[in-house]
């Protein structure tokens, strides 16, 4: 309790009066809000929370009441919190006054409209103008609402139950009339994450006849291909200090109470990569700053220091000038090297924010690899207009790790990310092939291949994890997880865990002693009652970028298999191969990278 408490209160006193919104999809520049539907009365109730339990400890969360749309001013009376405590609810009476932003409220949402004409008619003037409109209205319906955060006792949580249930009720005054708003929460419990290891069931595939038969169980049936263990991390995420974080989200919070959150879900890392190419102010406090990149790597560290989980601050930078408003694309920054890389410039500036007329691609990629990190291309085939461009492959850049294959706040495959796998498989084809066990170095880059990894883009702590990476560490350490990282030995998953082992290797990996014609791949499949059995899921292995067997869902039960799947046809025109695995019924996917195929 002493440590979370240590963790938040420097946010919530650094913005405290300062107004927040409520929490939205990623890479959505319009707050929730803006959805009249969830209004009672005009008054909008925003509870954020943990979304899911998996390694048990004490959390916390945050609410926010604002009277948008009211016909007229409200009060907020008194707040109960029933979070299961032996000795009743948590009780505030703040008699916080909520007067009605209606004015505002249609402000901007004539703003909004106006704004996506002068994005397409590309009227600088006009857009700056509008942006700053739309900021300030923004402003005037978040002013004033009722923000408060609260406390969640791990003794208060049956660890045997399937969910931890809450309520919050919010007694208000309007227009004279007393009513009390009730809002249940309901938190699944689950189990850990996969991590490849445990005993597991064993089927033969024979990719020629489709046929399937059981194999006896043999000790160690894990395929870990080196290393302790498969670990799970996020590493693009946003913490107040990210202004769109905490403006459109609702986000009070720093990223100690991040790696809080993360680790309650069951991961084993993070890295917080706010925003740096914004330079914006409001009310003398600065977006995107040195100091605020400080107190993100202190947070993270003291988190660090005081529980074992390794949790680290980046930066996610704006780079390039595309398109007619000179938009940036988005590289995320980590320390590789060393625990931190300090703040890393990134100048900008125009429209409000100052996120517009960023510095070349390769300068920004050489100071991140010059100051001892290593950076990933983020979510590649995403652009917003007036905000961001997608990334230009033909940029000639050089020094760039990999990119996020899957960024999805949601952990939902979308248009753009198959867009990027499809992207990615094209940059693999292009790979030299192996010699003497090992593919050839790439002048000028840090890694032999563009590595695909998985990602949140969380702005929120509901958000995080919902996409991440699996990564084989033969230790959980910063340099454990790099080399991880730079190996490639990484599953881009929204939960599953999958992998293939060929000859010995693994993702990332060298396959020595292809033979031309028949081979053998083992298929580990690693789920949660959480995410589905195993039966449920469909594995492709992929050539090449295309699918050369597939094995349908077996309907079987149970969490964990290895498929032996034989006669997986090969020849010395092939390059790479890669394992997939897609549930039949749900979202829950894994998409390991490529193995890398050396012939006799």
């Amino acid at each position: 309790m002493q440590l979370r408490s240590l963790l938040i209160t420097p946010i919530t006193l650094l913005f405290a009066g300062l107004p927040a919104l409520p929490a939205m999809a990623a890479h959505d520049h319009d707050p929730e809000w803006l959805d009249g539907t969830q209004f009672d009365q005009g008054v909008y109730v925003k509870i954020h929370h943990p979304r899911v339990i998996r390694e048990l400890s004490s959390f916390g969360g945050g609410l926010v009441v604002s009277n948008v749309d009211g016909e007229s001013d409200a009060l907020v009376r008194e707040v109960r919190y029933h979070l299961g405590s032996a000795s009743g609810p948590l009780v505030r009476r703040p008699d916080h006054a909520l007067a009605t932003r209606r004015t505002a409220y249609a402000e901007y949402k004539s703003v909004r409209k106006a704004l996506e004409g002068a994005a397409g008619g590309r009227d600088p003037v006009r857009a700056e103008e509008l942006v700053r409109r739309r900021t300030v209205s923004m402003f005037e319906v978040a002013e004033g609402a009722f923000v408060d955060r609260f406390d969640v006792d791990d003794a208060w949580v049956d660890p045997d139950a399937v969910s931890y249930r809450m309520t919050v009720e919010i007694d208000l005054v309007q227009n004279g009339v007393a009513r009390t708003l009730r809002k249940p929460v309901v938190i699944p419990i689950q189990p850990p994450l996969p991590n490849g290891t445990g005993s597991m069931r064993r089927v033969a595939y024979d990719a020629l006849t489709g046929v399937s038969r059981a194999l006896p169980h043999q000790p160690g049936d894990a395929q870990l291909g080196g290393g302790s263990a498969w670990y799970a991390g996020d590493q693009h995420l946003h913490t107040a200090y990210s202004i769109d974080s905490f403006f459109l989200h609702l986000n009070v919070f720093n990223a100690g109470f991040y790696a809080l959150a993360a680790d309650l879900y069951g991961l084993d890392w993070i890295i917080t990569t706010d925003h740096s190419n914004i330079h914006f102010s409001l009310l003398g406090y600065e977006w995107y700053s040195a100091d605020q990149h400080q107190a993100g790597t202190e947070q993270t560290e003291n988190y660090r220091n005081a529980t074992g989980f390794q949790a680290y601050c980046g930066q996610e930078m704006g780079l390039g000038q595309q398109g007619f408003f000179n938009e940036p694309s988005h590289y995320l920054a980590w320390p590789k090297d060393q625990d931190s890389m300090g703040y890393l410039e990134n100048p900008g500036s125009g429209l409000v924010f100052g996120h517009l007329n960023c510095e070349s691609e390769q300068v920004i990629i050489d100071r991140v690899n010059d100051a001892g990190g290593i950076g990933f291309v983020a979510h590649p085939f995403v652009g917003q207009s007036l905000f961001y461009e997608e990334w230009d492959f033909d940029n000639g850049a050089t020094g760039w790790a990999g990119f996020e294959i899957w960024c999805s706040s949601g952990g939902v495959l979308g248009s753009s990310d198959e867009q990027a796998i499809a992207k990615w498989f094209e940059l693999l084809a292009g790979i030299p092939a192996p010699q003497g066990g090992a593919l050839p170095p790439r002048p000028g880059f840090p890694t032999r291949y563009p590595v695909g990894i998985g990602d949140s883009d969380a702005h929120t702590i509901m958000d995080i994890g919902r996409t991440f990476t699996y990564s084989r560490l033969d230790e959980l350490s910063r340099p454990g997880i790099m080399a991880g990282f730079t190996g490639g030995r990484c599953v881009a998953s929204n939960g599953p865990l999958a992998f293939g082992m060929l000859n010995g290797a693994g993702p990332g990996g060298v396959a020595t002693g292809v033979a031309t014609g028949a081979n053998t791949i083992e298929v580990t499949l690693q789920s949660t009652s959480e995410f589905g059995p195993v039966g449920d899921y469909e594995i492709s292995v992929l050539v090449d970028g295309s699918p050369r067997v597939v094995v349908p869902p077996s309907g079987q039960p149970g969490d964990s298999a290895v498929i032996v799947i034989d006669n997986l046809m090969l020849g010395p025109e092939d390059g790479f191969v890669n394992v997939f695995a897609t549930s039949s019924v749900g979202p829950p996917r894994a998409m390991a990278n490529p193995i890398w195929l050396q012939f006799d």
